[in-house]
């Protein structure tokens, strides 16, 4: 069953419904009351708060940057995202306090970083990088990668996976093994799910080509992964076991569907669909 998430602000001036969102990246805080977003609809992509049911959304950040990918830590008292400067055309990945305070950079690449992923001590974040590429730019790059740094900004280091792209990585709920997207080059069509041990060792492909799968996330119990793909010709999330067996489909067909989330307690995920006119709603999904 597929259950709508009512996107709307109730704000001094009024409510408002927010219909016009870009790579939202939805995600649950660690107790399953609150979800974050970004918001494009005032201005830069923006990160809210709002509680589970879609009332009382909260903007939590309002600047000339362009932020995206919010996470929460497994405490729930920080916030993991990227922020793009604009001017420059670079990408870091800063961190702030779950209200919005204290806000600070965490990586100083001189290129674009995304996608951070907190290990669930809190004490590390992965994130994707263009710093080891020819031409930083994202939309010049030819080598984005994953690197490992320390909460407090120091001791960045590049997961040893092979190829030139690894990227969308997060780890397991153990923090034993790592899951990320593996492509061959930047302009391929084709991409797989890899899990490895936590120190880039003994990857294993998880799907084996001839599709575009991406946004591997494991379950909170670390027993099934959950990602998007257009192996059958159009947009789909697809559930299968932490080993690759048993591949099915949560959620099929009606538009492009990315970087869906599991809720703490497993028995849902949350996800972004954009309609036709490329908008993009928010939905929540049971997992059977």
């Amino acid at each position: 069953m597929l259950h709508v998430i009512a996107m709307v602000i109730l704000a001094q001036a009024g409510v408002r419904q927010v219909t016009r969102v870009s790579q939202d990246e939805p995600v649950y805080s660690p107790d399953g009351k609150r979800i974050l977003w970004v918001s494009d609809v005032d201005g830069p992509g923006n990160i809210h708060v709002m509680d589970a049911d879609g009332r009382h959304a909260v903007r939590l950040t309002n600047d000339a940057m362009s932020e995206d990918g919010p996470i929460w830590s497994a405490d729930g008292e920080r916030i993991a995202f990227a922020a793009m400067d604009k001017a420059k055309g670079v990408s870091e990945i800063w961190l702030m306090n779950a209200d919005g305070s204290g806000r600070r950079q965490l990586t100083h690449d001189g290129a674009f970083a995304i996608h951070p992923a907190w290990s669930p001590d809190g004490k590390r974040l992965l994130y994707t990088t263009t710093r080891e590429s020819r031409n930083k730019a994202y939309d010049k790059a030819d080598n984005w990668q994953t690197f490992i740094i320390d909460a407090d900004g120091k001791n960045a280091r590049r997961l040893p996976a092979d190829g030139p792209v690894n990227t969308y990585a997060s780890f397991s709920p153990d923090g034993k093994r790592i899951v990320l997207r593996k492509k061959p080059s930047d302009q391929s069509k084709i991409s797989d799910v890899v899990v490895m041990d936590a120190d880039g060792t003994h990857a294993q492909f998880l799907t084996h080509g001839g599709a575009y799968d991406r946004f591997p996330v494991f379950s909170p119990d670390g027993k099934r992964i959950v990602f998007e793909s257009n192996r059958s010709g159009h947009s789909q999330l697809l559930l299968m076991n932490a080993d690759g067996s048993d591949v099915r489909v949560l959620v099929d067909g009606g538009g492009q569907m990315s970087a869906p989330r599991f809720a703490p307690d497993g028995k849902q995920v949350i996800f972004p669909r954009a309609d036709a006119n490329k908008e993009l709603r928010i939905f929540t999904v049971d997992v059977p």
